[in-house]
């Protein structure tokens, strides 16, 4: 019966650990999988404050390396609880077996603890400065990779590896130092139960001479406090991963305290792609819908019935009242000295630096169906406006109301992925063949999907777009932008790639 009994409980032992091993992992997954798709939300959202000083190094190393420190800390997270509870048990048998003679060897062990804390916050300190290293290691192979035609054809090899190496170097030089650290607390955590337990002994021999180790005894003790280097282990295990993870945590909670935009509802989401700068503008500018030169609102196209023009009419998809757009150091307050650009409203001076550009008053509203046009010279700050309006650059005055409706962008820049030209025009939205083939008519890409392959549509398009024409990928960036049937689509000079 006893050895069935023990044999019962060894399967179920089996059992139990391996069932943990598979809820602990699948929590971790969870986590990790939750942690990078807020990242991804997150920075979709940064406003240009918000992106002010972070690297793409920074977000990579967020989400390939502190969201798989967190997924290890959940892997290790069961042994919270375990790990004191069997202490417990096992201080108890041991209690049982020699007296109090064992709190000497249980005091001994616990006086470590505060030494590990201390390696721990110093390898905590070390990792800190070894993840700044890492990002600035990631975004120097980063940007080499994103410009390698440029690096190629100025011969930048050898100053790219020379960065990326120095960084490399000092890399390594961290991480032996943390991982010394480490092997020091694992050093104290396997050598704590072999001196407590011959603190243990010495003391139940001393402390009364009838006290006789027996083979009984002494093998017992030692079976205990082998039980007792299992939970010792971990907790030390436990204590470096969670040094790690608490650091990744406050690198995501720096990182998701920056400064965003409010989350859009659901049928704002935006239905193209996006990616476009303004130049280098200097200036100041004032856009006023309908009244100032450098807008031309065009009527739409005649309506079936009068009803429905002014339904249309009625329902604004755009409103901007009073707002301000600052690309640069934005401006002091009123008043301040120094030769600056004048207010519209009040005439007082608004101090601003050499560098800064503004567009100031600017208050328009467009409804459904209505075309607006924004025409001005290079460097007016056309594309800056268009920041404005899609949230890439955060009003300095006034606001910019959308209206609930859903947003549509094709920027000068045309933004294509890594997928068929199907994929590209749909971008995610419900595949329905009769719009679908009336986009691609109107957008003039049935000529393109003849010349681009037998696949037609469903021709692999390369990497940022490379198997494409200028031209091809800006009625691709088009297409996309039709289909999705926004409710406010904006163009950025969308014709200028296409041939006459």
């Amino acid at each position: 019966p006893v050895a069935f009994g023990l044999f019962l409980v060894s399967l179920l032992d089996g059992v139990a650990m391996e069932r943990q091993k598979f809820l602990s992992f699948r929590s971790g997954i969870a986590l990790r999988a939750a942690i990078v798709n807020a990242v991804y939300d997150r920075v979709l959202r940064l406003t240009p404050a918000g992106r002010a000083g972070l690297t793409g190094g920074e977000v990579t190393n967020l989400v390939a390396i502190d969201a798989q420190k967190l997924f290890e800390l959940v892997q290790e997270g069961h042994q919270v609880w375990s790990c004191p509870l069997a202490m417990i048990i096992v201080t108890g048998l041991l209690l049982m077996e020699l007296g109090p003679s064992i709190l000497v060897g249980m005091t001994a062990m616990f006086l470590l603890v505060p030494l590990v804390q201390r390696i721990v916050r110093t390898m905590m300190t070390i990792r800190r400065k070894r993840v700044a290293v890492t990002d600035r290691r990631v975004e120097a192979t980063t940007a080499m990779l994103q410009g390698i035609k440029f690096t190629k054809l100025n011969h930048y090899e050898e100053k790219f590896r020379a960065r990326v190496m120095d960084a490399r170097r000092d890399e390594m030089a961290l991480l032996r130092r943390e991982l010394s650290v480490l092997a020091v607390t694992f050093f104290l955590t396997v050598i704590s139960p072999v001196f407590a337990s011959a603190l243990t002994f010495a003391t139940y021999v001393l402390i009364d001479e009838n006290n006789v180790l027996t083979a009984a005894t002494t093998f017992t003790t030692l079976i205990l406090f082998g039980a007792l280097r299992f939970p010792i282990n971990y907790a030390g295990k436990l204590m470096g991963k969670a040094a790690q993870g608490i650091q990744a945590c406050q690198r995501f909670a720096a990182f998701f305290s920056r400064e965003c935009r409010e989350r859009p509802s659901a049928a704002n989401d935006a239905g193209s792609g996006s990616g476009s700068g303004s130049g280098s503008d200097n200036g100041n500018g004032n856009i006023n819908g309908g009244k100032g030169p450098n807008t031309s609102p065009m009527p739409p196209p005649p309506a079936p019935s009068e009803a429905a023009v002014e339904d249309t009419k009625d329902e604004t998809v755009l409103k901007v009242t009073n707002a301000s757009f600052a690309v640069g150091d934005a401006p002091s307050s009123k008043g301040g000295g120094g030769g600056g650009d004048y207010d519209d409203d009040d005439g007082e001076k608004s101090a601003t630096t050499k560098a800064s550009f503004v567009l100031s008053n600017i208050t328009l509203s467009v409804s459904r169906g209505e075309i607006l046009c924004v025409v001005g010279p290079v460097a007016s700050g056309k594309t800056t406006f268009i920041n404005g309006l899609i949230g890439d650059l955060s009003p300095s005055g006034g606001a910019v109301d959308s209206r609930g409706g859903t947003v549509a962008y094709a920027s000068q820049t045309p933004f294509v992925l890594n997928a068929t030209v199907r994929d590209n025009v749909l971008f995610g939205a419900p595949y329905d063949p009769v719009r679908y083939a009336k986009v691609l008519d109107a957008c003039c890409l049935l000529p393109d999907l003849e010349s681009i392959g037998p696949a037609g549509d469903l021709t692999e398009i390369g990497e940022r777009g490379v198997t494409l024409s200028g031209g091809q990928k800006q009625r691709v960036s088009l297409a996309r932008t039709c289909y999705a049937r926004p409710d406010l689509a904006v163009f950025d000079d969308p014709l200028s790639a296409l041939d006459a």
